[in-house]
């Protein structure tokens, strides 16, 4: 019996492994990236939230890569301090073969129309 259960634990262990994930930052910006289905993409970029600024999605086919999360991180070392910025990390889960580009912006609530920057990325997702 704990030999199956050891199997059993092991087999449930590998479960969550088969996904690999593809980590970009702003030097992507306006490049392309090829992803599989199985590969779940992540994008880090810098932010201050003390500024008023974060990061906003503007555009992406959700049928083909869905937006599936995001949080800011401050900067190890100041996390409290007024004016000291961090990064924002997006998840993004691949959904069907196809392209799209996903588009995000730095802007102030405020001040939607007016963005800091922004980042531009083509996504193919492959069959």
């Amino acid at each position: 019996m704990i030999p199956l259960i050891g199997v059993v634990l092991m087999l449930l262990g590998c479960a969550g492994t088969s996904h690999t994930v593809v980590t970009l930052d702003e030097v992507a910006n306006n490049t392309a990236v090829q992803l599989n289905l199985d590969t779940q993409l992540v994008v880090v970029l810098d932010s201050n939230p003390t500024t008023g600024y974060m990061w906003q999605l503007t555009s992406v086919d959700q049928n083909i890569l869905k937006h599936s999360g995001n949080e800011y991180e401050p900067s190890p070392g100041a996390p409290e301090l007024t004016g000291a910025g961090g990064q924002e990390t997006w998840r993004f889960t691949p959904l069907a073969p196809g392209e799209t580009t996903l588009k995000m912006q730095y802007v102030r609530s405020w001040e939607p129309n007016q963005p800091a920057r922004e980042f531009i990325l083509t996504v193919t997702i492959n069959p």
